[in-house]
């Protein structure tokens, strides 16, 4: 939790933007939830892909039903810029229409 006060202190100290990588948040077990909370006032731009175990970059459908009811939320909420960081054309084809779907499946919120 220090980490994270010094953290914090620099980058209102210094009057930093943020840009919140949620995909490794993911893959190193972080509370994406609470970090998202914490800079979301300055978080400028989400970079997100799908992660399964210890992978990442990839396609958006291989998120976990649990990531995917945390992440959806923020997605929902954040009006900024999101860059999808899955580094092939089949795997954003793949994660658009996974988004697509889950999109209107949390249409709700």
């Amino acid at each position: 939790m220090r980490g994270c006060r010094e953290l914090q202190k620099i980058i209102n100290d210094f009057n930093l933007a943020v840009c919140l990588d949620l995909g490794h948040l993911m893959v190193n077990q972080f509370d994406i939830q609470a970090t998202f909370k914490r800079y979301y006032q300055k978080t400028v731009i989400i970079h997100l892909y799908g992660a399964e175990s210890r992978h990442d970059h990839l396609s958006l459908d291989k998120l976990s039903p649990v990531n995917i009811d945390i992440i959806m939320p923020i997605l929902k909420q954040f009006k900024k810029v999101v860059s999808l960081e899955v580094f092939s054309y089949n795997r954003l084809i793949s994660s658009l229409n996974f988004l697509e779907k889950c999109w209107q499946k949390y249409d709700h919120l």
